[in-house]
């Protein structure tokens, strides 16, 4: 059995950024990962909510 050791090296404090969103918004917000593009070369740390954003969508 292979397990897959993925260290994530977020840009940002993810318990800062997902208590601000939470009480902004009000739904908890979770990090899910930090990923870059390969064009870009710009990691950005993503983030998900249980409920669609009202003007976003999820």
């Amino acid at each position: 059995m292979y397990i897959m050791n993925i260290l994530h090296n977020p840009q940002f404090n993810i318990d800062k950024v997902t208590a601000h969103y939470t009480k902004k918004d009000g739904v908890p917000v979770h990090y899910v990962c930090t990923s870059d593009l390969d064009e870009s070369d710009r990691p950005f740390d993503i983030y998900y909510r249980d409920t669609p954003h009202p003007i976003h969508n999820n």
